[in-house]
């Protein structure tokens, strides 16, 4: 079945019922904690990313930044993980 923006009444095809509401694709149902670890690991790959350029360029200040953002994930992570 074909998913419409706008609803209309169309001629079913072969093996079709005649429902003209039109569905629309529901996204998988994910718990707050699962939500929570997806942002974790969001912050820690963006930490250590941003971690190792900063080193690389000899920054100290966004060496920190980074190692801050890197912790902050890592504690959601620990949480997220422990509510599980």
């Amino acid at each position: 079945m074909r998913f419409r923006a706008h609803s209309r009444s169309v001629a079913p095809d072969a093996g079709q019922s005649v429902n003209t509401q039109y569905r629309t694709p529901k996204m998988a149902e994910l718990s707050p904690s699962q939500r929570t670890a997806s942002t974790a690991r969001f912050l820690l790959g963006t930490g250590s990313l941003v971690a190792f350029e900063a080193m690389w360029q000899g920054s100290v200040a966004r060496t920190l930044l980074a190692s801050a953002v890197l912790a902050m994930g890592g504690t959601l992570l620990f949480f997220a993980k422990r509510a599980d």
